[in-house]
């Protein structure tokens, strides 16, 4: 992330619950905290246990709210729910609304200090289509995936067969690096690197740590 980094940590108790439930998506992102001291904490509470932290195959109204922190969306919305910009510095929509163009912030960069490239944004989609993301594959039905493509390292080009009520409210997305998630068992992969102001610092049984 182009945030600086200091020393604040959000932690975050899970309180244990028997029921399962499925909740929807939530109408915003949740944004961490927009002033901070470092140095201090944060508790959040979550309803149910955070059975995975992997961008793409998390299902749960908790595990999105964990996995805020963690990752800035392409596409963010104001106290509106207008959309601004975040990953992607600006857009431009074709006349027809079937092609988005992305312009990513050239600072955005993940945890880890690799810089987000427009190849980790199609590798993304790409992983929300073929694994069935819960969460976001039904909203890229339309993408044509052979003509959508990285323009260079900073420019990614959506193509959909069709216009989509309300696409640019799908890219709300965050983006995982292909560096980290493209080799081995994507499921199973226990990296965390996301491209949000906040990391991964310690995860055990009803416990998270971020640290900013």
């Amino acid at each position: 992330s182009p945030m600086r980094r200091g020393w604040f940590v959000v932690l975050l108790l899970l309180i244990a619950c028997r029921r399962e439930t499925t909740l929807p998506e939530p109408t915003r992102p949740v944004p961490p905290p927009a002033q901070t001291n470092d140095g201090g904490h944060i508790v959040r509470r979550l309803e149910s246990e955070v059975r995975t932290l992997n961008y793409v195959l998390h299902g749960t109204d908790d595990e999105h709210q964990v996995l805020s922190y963690i990752y800035d969306p392409l596409i963010a919305v104001d106290e509106n729910l207008q959309p601004i910009p975040a990953t992607a510095a600006r857009w431009q929509i074709s006349e027809d609304r079937r092609v988005y163009t992305l312009y990513l912030d050239p600072k955005a960069t993940f945890s880890d200090g690799k810089p987000v490239r427009a190849s980790d944004v199609i590798f993304t989609i790409n992983k929300i289509l073929g694994q069935a993301s819960p969460m976001f594959s039904s909203a890229f039905e339309a993408l044509d995936r052979e003509k959508t493509t990285a323009v260079g390292d900073r420019t990614v080009r959506l193509v959909f067969s069709e216009p989509q009520a309300g696409q640019l409210y799908a890219l709300r997305i965050g983006v995982m690096p292909e560096h980290v998630y493209g080799t081995g068992d994507f499921a199973r992969k226990r990296e965390v690197i996301g491209n949000g102001p906040y990391a991964l610092k310690q995860r055990r049984q009803g416990q998270i740590v971020l640290e900013r």
